[in-house]
């Protein structure tokens, strides 16, 4: 049993803290948020700190948390001279970050189990589609790389190649519809456009790496040589290819949200960028007057990076620059962000 009171200003002699305990009445269709009252110094007024509502009620129990100890005062009727607010027991005021990591965990949770159980199956074609992917490839690429030597396994150059480029395309496209799919939790207003943007992508990555653990364990029972030789270079590409899509879908969730041909144009761009981005060659394949030009490309030479990384005998060319594809993640997502603070009513209201 809670009681809902009904409070906007109290009079008081004594200092410190209010907090409203059990009473024994309950306002019928009010809701109990925890709420605190405390005097301003020098004054008679007590203020609100948290809690919100719209009932009065009768016989709630006072206890005042002064400087001499706790004091218990029966009340009976307290009436409301402002705008009402409901008190129900309270140990603490959470605080922004607390409130925060709740949120992102129940976002999470939520975007995990629409991902994994949305349709039949649909755990396994996490990992299936991948597969399929690095199979048709090598049967279709099979008889154009004669004569070509890459420097390593035919098979773990085109699995590098897709798993980062899926990576940073599903980043990127699941995070610009993020906004409209959970456009119901806005009415929550501890729930920000952001959040669920950023949780999306985070899943992404989530998911993205354990498919890579898996495609590569099996790679290894196959026989092939997955152990990379630099492995933190690996690893910091694929996290600088995470950033990167991450921070084109914070830019994309702004801009399909307001201009909704935005996110039509964006599924286009991305179909001719996985054929310019060295998922099935190598830029050692291309003259150097094309190769220069592809190179501006972010991810070729994030690729590039992480297939010399895997294998110190890769055939690669000079051009490839970590601090390049730094850049460009950091500059994207912080882009992303300042977009979504810039245009955050909007986001809500749209």
């Amino acid at each position: 049993m809670t009681t809902n009171v009904s409070i906007a200003k109290m009079r008081s002699s004594s200092s410190g803290y209010f907090q409203m305990l059990s009473g024994a009445r309950r306002a019928a269709g009010a809701c109990s948020p925890a709420m605190v009252v405390r005097q301003r110094a020098g004054e008679d007024d007590w203020q609100c700190l948290g809690g919100c509502g719209r009932a009065h009620a009768v016989g709630a129990w006072v206890r005042i948390l002064g400087p001499t100890g706790p004091k218990f005062l029966d009340e009976g009727y307290i009436e409301a001279t402002g705008a009402p607010t409901i008190a129900g027991p309270t140990d603490n005021i959470r605080s922004s970050a607390s409130i925060t990591l709740s949120v992102w965990n129940a976002i999470f949770l939520r975007e995990a189990v629409s991902r994994v159980s949305g349709g039949r199956a649909a755990w396994v074609w996490l990992l299936v589609e991948p597969v399929a992917h690095l199979t048709i490839l090598m049967v279709v690429l099979s008889a154009v790389r004669h004569g070509i030597t890459l420097g390593m396994d035919f098979a773990l150059f085109l699995a590098i190649g897709i798993l980062g480029y899926n990576l940073f395309r599903n980043a990127a496209l699941r995070s610009m519809a993020a906004i409209s799919a959970n456009r119901a939790l806005f009415a929550y207003r501890q729930v920000k456009p952001a959040d669920v943007v950023l949780v999306r992508a985070f899943l992404e990555g989530v998911i993205q790496l354990f498919v890579g653990l898996i495609m590569f364990a099996g790679m290894s029972l196959l026989g092939f040589d997955v152990l990379p030789y630099d492995p933190l270079t690996v690893m910091l590409v694929y996290v600088l290819f995470w950033l990167f899509g991450t921070g084109l879908g914070l830019m994309l969730s702004v801009g399909s949200t307001l201009i909704p041909e935005v996110g039509k144009v964006a599924n286009l761009f991305f179909l001719p960028l996985y054929f310019i981005s060295g998922v099935m060659f190598t830029p050692a394949m291309l003259p150097p007057q094309v190769r220069e030009w592809l190179l501006l490309n972010p991810i070729m030479q994030g690729l590039e990076l992480a297939r010399s990384a895997f294998s110190p005998g890769y055939t690669t060319v000079t051009g490839p620059d970590l601090g390049y594809v730094t850049a460009f993640a950091f500059v994207s997502f912080f882009f992303g962000l300042a977009l979504h603070v810039r245009f955050a009513r909007r986001l809500l209201m749209q």
